[in-house]
């Protein structure tokens, strides 16, 4: 028989400080298509083609980058509660 190491308050609540941290974090991170072609699993150019382009899909951060443009990036958590509008309940 094996002994079972007791789960201190401490570790829980050490537990779920780090959980919240990561939430807190994931709130803020920007994503570039490439992030979301990957979240997707999908190419970039389908990403472009088909996601992107959705008058319901998250308005981009354009961070000014050049004189007449910028990069533009994605909060992660609005792509993401964005996607799960779209989970069929059963």
């Amino acid at each position: 028989m094996t002994q079972q190491t007791p789960i201190t308050e401490t570790a829980v609540l050490s537990d779920i400080l780090n959980e919240l941290r990561l939430q807190n974090s994931q709130r803020s991170d920007l994503w570039d298509s490439g992030d979301i072609a990957h979240f997707f699993k999908m190419s970039k150019s389908h990403v472009y083609g088909r996601i992107l382009c959705k008058k319901d899909f998250p308005r981009p951060v354009v961070i000014p980058t050049t004189e007449t443009g910028g990069a533009k990036r994605w909060y992660a958590k609005e792509v993401k509660d964005w996607v799960k509008k779209f989970r069929k309940v059963a």
